[in-house]
């Protein structure tokens, strides 16, 4: 799962607060007891109750209804286990535990899972893969909203570099490129956030052959930049 807008809010209660926190203690504990460096290790057949246990957090995403999202992937996490001690199944757990706090615009909470996530990645799949590049993507996101603009400038450009190395016409490189230019523009490198743009919104253009509104949303920000507009 790929978290590529800006969420919604959602307010904790106290007691999701502390059960956060609970959680978030049981989940290192549970990581560092699973870090054995070795090749990856699957399950014997397939996890029928891992992917029921995913499919059911997407849908509860799609209905906004983070809490229970949560729960489902929380389970998930923990089903993952049975797929071995560093699997692609538990870095997946984790990413969409990530896309939760992201949906909810917590920023820190998304950048902690979306580490940890980056790094069994990195262990277990080829540095190209699309997987580490959705990683990098989210966690520039997360760093751009936290105002750490040259990790959130890294991320973006890893993103990128992997994508083009597997499929120059990829449609989401042009949404990490236009990313990158926010990164620049509040650098104040506008003359390369403007280059960054104009790449993107020509790309977008080649690959799709039709307007959209993210072309339209790039479109808008190479305007807001043309006219020296402070604008994001």
């Amino acid at each position: 799962m790929c978290h590529r807008s800006d969420g919604i809010i959602k307010l904790d209660s106290a007691n999701h607060i502390l059960n956060r926190q609970i959680f978030g203690v049981i989940l290192l504990l549970f990581l560092a007891l699973s870090f054995i460096p070795s090749n990856e290790v699957h399950a014997e057949g397939y996890n029928h109750r891992w992917i029921a246990l995913t499919n059911a957090g997407g849908q509860a995403m799609k209905r906004k209804d983070f809490r229970k999202a949560e729960l489902f992937f929380e389970k998930a996490l923990l089903e993952s286990k049975k797929y071995g001690n560093r699997s692609k199944e538990m870095a997946s757990s984790i990413n969409n535990l990530a896309g939760v706090s992201m949906e909810q615009e917590l920023w820190k909470d998304a950048e902690s899972y979306l580490v940890l996530a980056l790094s069994m990645r990195e262990d277990i799949l080829d540095p190209k893969d699309p997987g580490i590049a959705n990683t990098c993507f989210n966690l520039g996101i997360c760093a751009f909203k936290q105002e750490k603009l040259g990790e959130a400038a890294r991320y973006f450009s890893r993103a990128i570099d992997i994508r083009y190395s597997l499929d120059q016409n990829d449609p989401r490189i042009s949404q990490e490129m236009a990313w990158l230019a926010r990164v620049y523009k509040k650098q104040g490198r506008i003359d390369q956030a403007k280059s960054a743009l104009e790449d993107a919104i020509a790309m977008r253009k080649r690959v799709l052959k039709k307007k959209d509104p993210t072309l339209a949303s790039m479109e808008q920000q190479l305007s807001s930049l043309n006219s020296g507009s402070e604008g994001q």
